[in-house]
């Protein structure tokens, strides 16, 4: 029997591992085991209860508030973790201090890491901090790359991986999300006014929470029927920014982080999203929502590349002019466009792709 350990330590790598490991769990002479470090803890625990999933071992998340606190912890947890069991595959995902640590601890241990959503970059070493530092640490160690779209894939071959060691998969966020549709019935319908979903959680974007809420304000005065739906980062200095700027403004709802699915049913039905985040970009790409990127650069420029999403940045006038395009309908995202992060499968590909590398029964013959 074959042993491979998923490790996760965050919401958005539960909800992308999940469909990976509801695929692995289906191949005869595997073993799978998951991993939770504790990176995320509370609101980890609510996504692992929506997918039916026990994680099997969960760490304590290391103290300190430094990123290098952080690092070092996982480090030692993951390590531990590999030092309990002879495992023959770790899958790690992304971009996270966790799939750093667990790719890291995996590779000193003589682990082969297969790594899920490899080959993102922005080009920009600190941009997002410390994402894209992470992941081309990552891709250094792994030995499979699961690239998610060809952008994804060209990244990492001009990295010199070798073709072989690379699979093009597609995006498993899209096998997540159209899984979730499918159990709740969420399905895209636009509302009759104006309605925006924003978030705003990188700690890059801190500084400017206060061009964001400006560029709000100034939406809700040129557009007296639009409602904007505002979902807070825990962080305590979002929220001593953003509600003394925003509270007075009935049409703005400032909210506690939705859970999964009350995020999947505003995403459908909002007119324009506003975001820094990856996961959100990719998400509104499947509802077929327009997105504003509220950051400088993007390693998912496959949106913007298909006319679904826009890279604004944080100047109030810059978000203003192009959200007016899209609410006014100066611009509309085609019909015909398939969505640029995949076709829902992307879980089956990986599966296959383990089954071969540890030859395993259920493999393509």
């Amino acid at each position: 029997m074959k042993q491979l350990l998923i490790l996760t330590g965050t919401r958005p790598e539960i909800i992308k591992m999940a469909p990976v490991h509801q695929e692995l769990s289906t191949l005869p002479g595997l073993n799978v085991a998951w991993c939770h470090s504790g990176q995320h803890d509370i609101i980890a625990a609510q996504m692992f209860d929506f997918f039916g999933i026990t994680p099997d071992i969960v760490l304590t998340r290391p103290a300190g508030n430094e990123l290098a606190d952080l690092l070092a912890g996982l480090v030692q947890g993951c390590n531990a973790v590999m030092g309990e069991q002879d495992w023959d595959m770790v899958l790690v995902h992304g971009d996270t201090s966790t799939t750093l640590a667990g790719a890291l601890a995996a590779f000193y241990r003589h682990v082969p890491v297969g790594h899920v959503e490899a080959g993102l970059r922005s080009g920009q070493l600190e941009e997002p901090f410390p994402e894209e530092s992470n992941r081309k640490l990552v891709a250094s160690l792994a030995t499979r790359h699961y690239a998610p779209t060809p952008r994804a894939l060209a990244n990492l071959r001009t990295e010199h991986v070798a073709t072989h060691d690379i699979l093009l998969t597609g995006n498993t966020v899209v096998d997540a999300q159209q899984l979730l549709a499918r159990h709740y019935g969420i399905r895209r319908a636009p509302a009759r006014f104006p309605r925006l979903l924003v978030t705003a959680h990188r700690r890059e974007n801190w500084p400017y929470l206060t061009n964001i809420c400006e560029a709000l304000l100034a939406l809700c005065r040129h557009y007296p029927a639009l409602e904007a739906v505002f979902p807070l980062h825990p962080n305590p200095l979002v929220r001593q920014i953003v509600h003394p700027l925003l509270d007075h403004e009935p049409r703005i709802c400032l909210t506690a982080p939705l859970d999964y699915v009350a995020l999947q049913q505003e995403l459908a039905q909002a007119t324009l999203v506003l975001t820094d985040s990856g996961g959100i970009q990719e998400e509104a790409a499947g509802f077929r929502v327009p997105c504003l990127v509220l950051r400088d650069t993007t390693e998912r420029p496959e949106a913007i590349e298909a006319g679904m999403a826009d890279l604004v940045g944080i100047d109030p006038a810059r978000i203003l002019a192009a959200a007016r395009v899209w609410i006014e309908g100066e611009r509309r995202i085609d019909p015909g466009t398939a969505n640029p992060f995949g076709d829902g499968h992307a879980a089956r590909r990986i599966r296959q792709d383990v089954a071969d590398f540890l030859d395993l029964p259920g493999k393509a013959p």
